[in-house]
């Protein structure tokens, strides 16, 4: 799960949707503590945009996203945590692989710590053997959301397969205007995302009512409104 840059300097009225985007945000979040998805969390040079919204903040400190584990790797020691992740790249992909500066771009939840771990451990040798979802929201759609898929599609391109395949939730992407969001959403489709919703994504992985986190699901998804 990516949630790219859904900072507070994007309240409304400059970004007239922003509701949307941290109700999905929100529910994402808790989502993934649930399910124990790998959540990625991007913020654009936070020293001059601000943080992260402060209610999607409350929801990360409240699933204890936002505590940084101790490593058990001597050499994992010594390297700076972080999570959020900082950048000053648009797209959050190239970002979160990025290693060689000693900090670690880590995960709140998932088997993983980093896209690295997780990206290879899909790996047998240099064959990629199993796709990866990525689910993105944020904004803004048509700057570093778009900019995300389009480094994730040069990366599928330098290995020759769609190793990893994008999927957009259509309800927590936005841009302050309307023009840019509906060209972004037609160039998501032609690069080959699927597009989908908050809602539908969730109750499309469970399948079943019969699924053990259907009504925890349920119950998250009239939490916020």
């Amino acid at each position: 799960m990516f949630l790219c840059d859904v900072q507070s300097c994007f309240e409304a009225p400059v970004i007239p949707k922003f509701q949307n985007v941290k109700r999905s945000a929100k529910i994402m979040i808790e989502a993934c503590e649930k399910f124990d998805w790998n959540l990625f969390v991007s913020e654009q040079v936070p020293k001059k945009l601000g943080r992260t919204a402060d209610d999607v903040l409350a929801v990360l400190n409240a699933v204890n996203a936002m505590k940084i584990v101790p490593s058990d790797d001597e050499e994992n020691k010594t390297k700076e945590k972080q999570f959020p992740m900082e950048k000053k790249e648009f797209g959050m992909f190239n970002e979160l692989m990025r290693d060689e500066d000693g900090i670690v771009r880590r995960s709140a939840f998932g088997s993983h710590s980093t896209l690295k771990q997780l990206l290879f451990s899909s790996r047998k040798g240099d064959a990629v053997v199993e796709e990866l979802r990525v689910v993105l929201l944020g904004v803004e759609a048509h700057v570093c959301v778009y900019q995300t898929i389009k480094q994730i599609v040069e990366y599928n391109e330098s290995v020759g397969k769609e190793a990893i395949k994008v999927h957009v939730l259509c309800d927590g992407v936005a841009s302050q205007r309307d023009t840019d969001l509906d060209i972004a959403m037609k160039r998501f489709e032609r690069m080959g995302c699927v597009l989908t919703t908050t809602e539908m994504f969730l109750f499309e992985e469970m399948k079943t009512s019969e699924h053990p986190l259907f009504r925890d699901v349920s119950k998250l998804v009239r939490k916020y409104k």
